[in-house]
């Protein structure tokens, strides 16, 4: 298995505040809106080739929404605590860089721009 890139471990750990906080659409749309300036200010770029990748957004958002509602945290702050909602985030995912693989057929990652339903799982 990969270890996820801070950045990616980053999104997926904002993410998951954001849904336990929010819930999941609008931790999906602050993803949207967050994840393109983040990319910029750490140097990266977005464009056709890199940075900010809608199916992958969604997908993550979904895969930590369906975590979420299985983990059992009353509060969001029960949720932050030590061996809490992030601990157990990154002990579940942070070692899964390719699990999109397992819900395509084909090379997702090649379309950045919109989102593609997952066609395996």
């Amino acid at each position: 298995m990969q270890m996820l890139c801070v950045a990616a471990l980053s999104s997926i750990l904002v993410c998951a505040f954001d849904t336990a906080e929010f819930g999941a659409e609008e931790a999906l749309e602050r993803m949207r809106h967050g994840i393109p300036p983040s990319n910029v200010a750490s140097g990266g770029q977005n464009t056709e080739d890199s940075g900010s990748h809608e199916t992958l957004t969604c997908f993550w958002a979904a895969i930590i929404r369906d975590f979420i509602a299985a983990s059992q945290f009353p509060t969001t702050f029960a949720a932050v605590q030590p061996r809490g909602l992030f601990d157990a985030t990154v002990l579940q995912y942070g070692q899964q860089r390719k699990l999109h693989e397992e819900y395509y057929s084909f090379d997702v990652v090649a379309d950045r721009r919109e989102w593609i339903p997952p066609l395996i799982k």
